[in-house]
């Protein structure tokens, strides 16, 4: 899980923009970097876990597609042996898995929403952190910039 203050991953082209789902594509393009046999393979999966690539990008290389063929045949037959059940059973899992990782990252926002306040790397060792003044609630008329040279 990522603490607060941590750098988030990347997000994944692919994912459609849904943070459980680029995670769970993350965790397997993890798994299949570190079970590559093939360098270049590694190498292309090591560039998407560090955003340096997209998989849309990776898998048009002559790399990705030596290693994905297998596997990805592999998959499309024992999906098409796969009766209605175990389909939606599958489905369903893949449902709960994104459902528990979703859970995971709204913790981690409301973490990083609730905790500390984290100094600006200029701030001086042992200084507070600076604070954002609040607005008043009656406070809802807009500034007068106008006289700023700087908009001019």
């Amino acid at each position: 899980m990522t603490q607060p203050g941590e750098a988030r991953e990347p997000m994944l082209d692919i994912a459609g923009g849904d943070e459980a789902r680029s995670r769970r594509l993350m965790r397997t393009v993890k798994a299949a970097r570190d079970s590559a046999a093939d360098p270049a393979l590694r190498a292309l999966l090591e560039d998407v876990v560090a955003g340096k690539k997209g998989l849309r990008e990776i898998a048009g290389t002559e790399a990705f597609g030596r290693a994905a063929a297998p596997a990805i045949n592999r998959f499309a037959e024992i999906y098409q042996n796969l009766s209605d059940e175990e389909r939606a059973a599958a489905e369903e899992e893949g449902r709960r898995q994104e459902d528990e990782i979703q859970r995971e990252i709204d913790e981690e926002k409301r973490a990083a929403m609730s905790g500390p306040p984290v100094p600006h790397p200029s701030t001086p060792p042992g200084a507070p952190p600076l604070r954002r003044p609040s607005r008043r609630r009656d406070d809802d008329e807009d500034d007068d910039f106008s006289e700023n040279t700087f908009l001019r």
